[in-house]
């Protein structure tokens, strides 16, 4: 409460309402309702309706101010100015949808709250203000049953699980039982401090999953929620791409040593809340969120629990901190980045340590370890090595766990073990057919090896799976370049960049297909794009060197390559784009001579040796051969 009365009265918007005798409070009436600022109540008919604190002080905002538009900028400034991780636009459109659902009001027929789109919104209503007395108040008789309130938090994990069957009784136009198909969307961090932004994530992602192995709906898979974190999508746009007739969405906040969590379900085809509730819990009692939720299914959508046995090295430590840690590091393993990646890998090993025989865990491990290469090539045999004994290690404490076979199978590809990688992607996908991950991974490993056909299909399924992962989104686009379709890889970079315009993977694609058409000028604006996103592109030089040469400026392309090379002198392992660009600038020799130390070396971005369209003409030469024969598996 005390929270709610700082923003109220240190909010800069509400600054004129605070000249009041302290013994006095203010109450604001509209339509059927009261809303009691100090006190943080509002009623509705003398019934107290539920809150959380930024919907209620945003509800503050727009009543004491009716008629005037109160802007986003405002809204922020004053609700979300205190450093606490926040998305906005998210955590905004959350907090006007709790209030519409408390007030019962629909978007499209507001009668409360106007949006105003990119400007902000409006309270339209008439408002009367009064002050009330402390001892002028008069405290209205509650509803017999209003007196009543045991204080009983149910879990979030169950009531998210009963959310299908409420959901599939309230569309009672359809048959009992028919399938239902339902987007979990990231929850929102509304004031979890920095260190704390993990958790939304992580109970998301556990909700995601617990609902997914019932197999009873279609759910959404977490690589394509985790793409919506931080937009403002409307629910109607979701709800058409990606084929759901309900959504999931929450916030989680923290206060001392209690986890807030708020959810509620909206139905895509009204746009209207069907049902949302508020839950706190211990903040370290996100362990149990897997078996509760499989619980309630069990009991809502009537099926035994007995049919999905969860194997006993797949079961969650029992130590909360350990298996908070292992969230923690899955959620950062996401974010496809090195510093993300580095800690994931120093949590999982200490997941681990604690919990010795938690397959998870050392899958977890493995798939780290074997993105691990791409970040840093001096270190890639070491990292597959330990990627392969963690891989191994999961499979021999539980072998039907398919992430730790395509685990596995990822070390091998990037340790050039051709076969034994397409033989663990295929047990992988044989364990979990829907797995995107996998379909990822083997499209990568068939692309590789000029199987171009085969290599789309499986892409194509994997974007299937997860249409809003950049990463999967980047990989068809890297097959199809390799398959020298360049039309549709850079369709499908764009489509990539749409996703998230920071992915220099992305502009790395779309670049060499433009410098491979002899588009000079659209090269130049990608290599200007890239460059302009906050990132260390080592390798941007190069790829501007291969532009240039292929443009016929072969003596400017010559200097920018020398210059790389001794601004990098600790580049022991040559990166393809070297030799590309030594290639367009006329050095054949120079080329294939860098290309065989690449390859003696182990450089991680050799495995598309085989089928690099700009390597074409030297397929022919003995030298190229003679480095394709050294690709041994290690």
């Amino acid at each position: 409460m005390r929270i709610i009365l700082e923003i109220y009265l240190h909010s800069k918007p509400l600054k004129d309402l605070v000249m009041l005798n302290s013994r006095d409070s203010e109450q604001f009436e509209f339509g059927p309702f009261e809303l009691r600022p100090a006190s943080g109540e509002l009623s509705k008919a003398g019934l107290s309706l539920k809150l959380p604190p930024q919907p209620f002080s945003l509800l503050v905002m727009l009543v004491s101010r009716p008629a005037e538009l109160i802007t986003r900028e405002e809204i922020q400034e004053a609700l979300w100015s205190d450093g606490t991780t926040v998305e906005f636009d998210q955590s905004l459109n959350f907090c006007i949808r709790q209030i519409r659902s408390a007030l019962g009001e629909d978007a499209r027929e507001p009668k409360f709250i106007e949006t105003l789109p990119k400007r902000g919104y409006r309270f339209i209503a008439p408002v009367t203000r009064t002050i009330v007395k402390p001892d002028a108040k008069v405290e209205r008789a509650a509803p017999p049953h209003a007196k009543w309130r045991p204080v009983v938090w149910v879990r979030l994990a169950i009531i998210a699980a009963m959310l299908p069957a409420l959901y599939l009784a309230r569309r009672g136009g359809e048959k009992q039982g028919s399938p239902s198909a339902i987007l979990v969307r990231p929850f929102v961090n509304l004031d979890l401090p920095a260190a704390d932004a993990w958790f939304s994530d992580a109970l998301a992602q556990q909700v995601i999953g617990a609902l997914a192995e019932t197999k009873a709906l279609r759910v959404v898979p977490w690589s394509s929620s985790l793409a919506l974190k931080g937009q403002s999508a409307d629910v109607s746009e979701l709800g058409k791409r990606f084929q759901v007739d309900a959504i999931l969405e929450g916030s989680v906040g923290r206060q001392g040593d209690r986890l807030r969590v708020v959810t509620q379900l909206v139905d895509v085809a009204t746009q209207r809340t069907i049902w949302s509730h508020q839950d706190e819990r211990e903040a370290r009692d996100l362990a149990s969120v897997h078996d509760d939720i499989m619980s309630a299914i069990a009991s809502t959508l009537k099926f035994r629990l007995a049919e999905t046995i969860t194997p006993k090295a797949r079961r969650r430590p029992q130590d909360l901190e350990t298996y908070n840690l292992y969230l923690k590091a899955v959620v950062l393993g996401d974010q496809f980045s090195e510093s993300g990646g580095t800690e994931s890998v120093k949590d999982f090993e200490e997941v681990i340590q604690r919990a010795p025989t938690y397959a998870p865990a050392y899958a977890g491990l493995a798939n780290e370890l074997a993105i691990m290469p791409f970040f840093n090539p001096a270190e890639a045999r070491q990292l597959l090595t330990r990627s392969r004994d963690a891989a191994e290690q999961a499979i021999s404490l539980d072998p039907s766990l398919a992430l730790a076979h395509a685990a596995r199978g990822h070390s091998f590809f990037n340790a050039w073990d051709w076969k034994g990688a397409e033989k663990e992607f295929q047990i992988a996908l044989s364990l979990d057919p829907d797995s995107a991950i996998a379909h990822h991974l083997y499209g990568l490993l068939l692309g590789s090896q000029g199987r171009s056909e085969e290599a789309l299909r499986e892409a194509r399924r994997a974007v299937e799976l997860a249409p809003t992962s950049a990463i999967i989104s980047h990989s068809f686009a890297t097959v199809l370049f390799h398959a020298g379709q360049f039309d549709e890889s850079i369709s499908q970079s764009r489509r990539t960049l749409e996703l998230d315009r920071g992915l220099d993977l992305a502009y790395h694609d779309l670049i060499r297909c433009y410098t491979l058409k002899r588009m000079p000028s659209e090269a130049g604006q990608a290599l200007d794009d890239l460059e302009s996103i906050e990132h260390n592109h080592a390798k941007q030089p190069l790829l501007r060197a291969n532009q240039l040469a292929t443009v016929g400026k072969r003596e400017e392309a010559l200097k920018m390559i020398d210059q790389w090379l001794i601004s990098n002198p600790r580049a022991s392992r040559p990166p393809m784009d070297l030799v590309v660009a030594l290639l367009a600038a006329g050095k054949k020799d120079r080329a294939l001579q860098t290309l065989r130390q690449a390859v003696e070396r182990h450089t991680p971005s050799m495995v598309w040796l085989k089928s690099t369209p700009e390597l074409v003409e030297v397929h022919s030469d003995p030298r190229f051969a003679a480095a394709v024969s050294l690709m041994k598996p290690e």
